[in-house]
């Protein structure tokens, strides 16, 4: 007992009442001195803030659930989930990762080409920071009336340094490219009404000053208005903390951002149009809901998650639960989010 104790670096402090013994797991082995919480935001005000709207749902079960399926579906299977996405009310749905595969490329191809989407549905389409596989992207929403473009680069220290080889200089500077090779690509399709996301992955363990530093650039370049506001997806890659701590960081970026507030003063007392939009996307179920119903308070816009459950990959928030929990405030969700019994799709 004694040599259990001296094993976790500490004294016998229990008092008699407390039988429980501690962990022997060497706990102290996961330390993370570098990545303190942001405790020094005592003013933080979402504790405070009751939420009154429900934020913009978007789902990713077509790109971001079915690449974690043993076998993702095929184009017929995708194009059935789509049809049900669409006939729960969804309005901005992620239909794929075009440059990752023929079969996400086609499907992706064939909605655009065959007019498979409804004049009031945004479809979004993902791609990494790579300049190959941005082309392979803009190159399968050609002739699109409107979708989002959404950009990713994972941020954290051990991502640069381990798995890309880069200094965070070099990680900054390849991103802005990135962003407008973007950018520029859409300024060649005026017809089509394209809009930005961009994801610093793995944002709940960056240094916060960097993933602003990152984020402000990247709405620099694509000169976020409130025309065509940008989208900035803020991940918990693999939730670390508790969801206090989440929402803190929500809320210094929320404070932080350069372009936030810039069209506020013109907006009606009720809704504030803004030129970027906060996102989030969590991970780690049940802890994921918990999060994302205080990074609501914290100052997030916008919610991508799973539809329903089942959802195929466990780690992104289910947003019919989400919603639910809108209920509990009695705040409506802008879904079709009552009609639970939707009669079943073909093919799924």
């Amino acid at each position: 007992m004694s040599d259990l104790i001296a094993a976790q670096g500490g004294m016998d402090e229990r008092p008699w009442w407390n039988p429980q013994l501690p962990s022997p797991m060497p706990t102290r082995r996961y330390a993370r001195p570098g990545m303190a919480p942001l405790e020094i935001m005592s003013d933080r005000t979402w504790p405070g803030r009751m939420v009154d709207r429900a934020p913009l749902w978007a789902s990713v079960d077509l790109r971001d659930g079915n690449q974690a399926l043993a076998n993702p579906m095929d184009t017929r299977r995708k194009a059935a989930m789509f049809d049900l996405l669409v006939r729960m009310g969804f309005k901005e749905i992620e239909v794929g990762y075009p440059s990752a595969s023929a079969a996400d490329f086609s499907f992706v191809q064939n909605l655009v080409s065959e007019g498979r989407i409804p004049d009031d549905v945004t479809i979004s389409v993902f791609t990494p920071a790579r300049l190959d596989l941005i082309d392979r992207t803009f190159e399968s929403i050609r002739g699109v009336d409107r979708a989002v473009v959404h950009l990713c680069m994972a941020t954290a220290c051990l991502w640069r340094t381990v798995v890309f080889s880069m200094t965070a200089d070099e990680l900054r500077e390849c991103t802005i490219r990135s962003a407008e090779a973007v950018a520029r690509l859409a300024d060649a399709m005026p017809r089509s009404r394209l809009r930005f996301q961009y994801s610093p992955e793995t944002f709940n363990v960056t240094e916060p000053d960097f993933a602003l530093e990152v984020c402000d650039a990247v709405t620099s370049v694509w000169d976020a208005s409130p025309d065509r506001p940008v989208i900035l997806n803020l991940p918990t890659t693999v939730e670390t903390d508790s969801p206090n701590v989440f929402a803190d960081q929500v809320e210094w970026m929320h404070r932080r951002l350069s372009r936030r507030e810039s069209w506020a003063s013109a907006a009606a007392a009720r809704f504030r149009w803004l030129d970027c939009f906060l996102e989030l996307e969590t991970s780690n179920i049940p802890k994921t809901c918990r999060s994302c119903q205080l990074s609501n308070r914290a100052g997030d816009r916008r919610r991508h998650g799973g539809a329903d459950p089942p959802n195929p990959r466990c780690r992104r928030a289910v947003a019919a639960r989400l919603q639910d929990s809108k209920w509990e405030r009695v705040v409506a969700p802008f879904r079709g989010h009552t009609d639970v019994n939707l009669p079943p799709v073909n093919g799924l």
